[in-house]
């Protein structure tokens, strides 16, 4: 199944994160053919958990459910996932999680970062085929690593233990660490998470920013020295595929997005995203 129409359509450039693939583009509901793909190569299984961090949660729900159950009783291929995205999921970037939820493409959903977050910060989805989906939409990871944050609050483990097992987050011997062997997740990034929104202007995160929210290490006993990039240095680890949505749109324009993602690449990744 080739990927070479969202060169055209949506900007797509592909590359490497380390050892595992990269796609970049520009509007997230995109996404959706591009999880297809990973999972036809076998880079994550189907369906897979999607872990994203945004500043939006894009869970709202699609209204193209027959087009959805059309896709999903042939079985979802590029070209049809294409479609949909081109003409009906929202321009938006608003649906596409649901969405890939009703064609079976992914299982549940972890959301980081999400500054407009839904009633309800956990809540169930049924598809039209009756299966269960949860979606956790979280705010910053510095936050859930300190003192009963939802990433270090041994306490509630009854009620964080889908999160954590979602995540591959796991407590040993009181403490926390990332569990090995599990099947891959998918995680995507959008760079409108990395921005700063002031009236009418967007600016990119400045480096002081960078610091604080990614390098400032936990000081709660059971996650102590973690720090945000730990975290998704873990994430990484157990990620069979990285999607990246430039989403120039809501970072100020194509200058701004281009220097969110070397500023993302250098302070976060340590340089390991590489374009072909």
């Amino acid at each position: 199944m080739s990927i070479s129409r969202l060169v055209q359509l949506d900007g797509l450039r592909t590359g490497t994160a380390g050892s595992r693939p990269l796609r970049l583009h520009n509007d997230h509901r995109w996404t959706v053919p591009l999880i297809a793909k990973a999972q036809e190569d076998g880079f994550i299984p189907r369906p897979c958990h999607l872990v994203m961090f945004n500043r939006h949660h894009d869970t709202l729900t699609p209204n193209c459910l027959t087009e959805l159950q059309k896709i999903r009783s042939k079985g979802p291929n590029l070209p049809d996932l294409v479609n949909l995205c081109e003409s009906h999921l929202r321009p938006l970037d608003d649906d596409w999680i649901k969405a890939a939820m009703e064609l079976g493409l992914v299982d549940h959903a972890v959301i980081f970062g999400v500054e407009d977050k839904p009633p309800g910060n956990e809540f169930d989805f049924d598809d039209h085929r009756g299966q269960r989906h949860r979606i956790i939409v979280l705010g910053s990871v510095r936050n859930a690593l300190q003192h009963q944050g939802d990433l270090s609050d041994l306490a509630r483990c009854d009620e964080l233990r889908e999160l954590w097992s979602m995540l591959g987050w796991r407590q040993e011997d009181e403490m926390f660490t990332f569990a090995t062997g599990d099947p891959k997740i998918f995680l995507t990034v959008d760079l409108g998470c990395f921005v700063v929104s002031w009236r009418e202007y967007l600016f990119p995160w400045p480096e002081e920013v960078y610091t604080t929210e990614f390098l400032s290490p936990s000081t709660c006993w059971s996650t102590k020295g973690w720090t945000a990039k730990t975290f998704l240095d873990g994430l990484l680890g157990n990620a069979g595929a990285l999607d990246i949505a430039r989403d120039p749109w809501f970072c100020g324009g194509e200058e701004k997005a281009d220097r969110i993602l070397a500023d993302l690449n250098r302070h976060v990744f340590d340089g390991i995203l590489q374009l072909e």
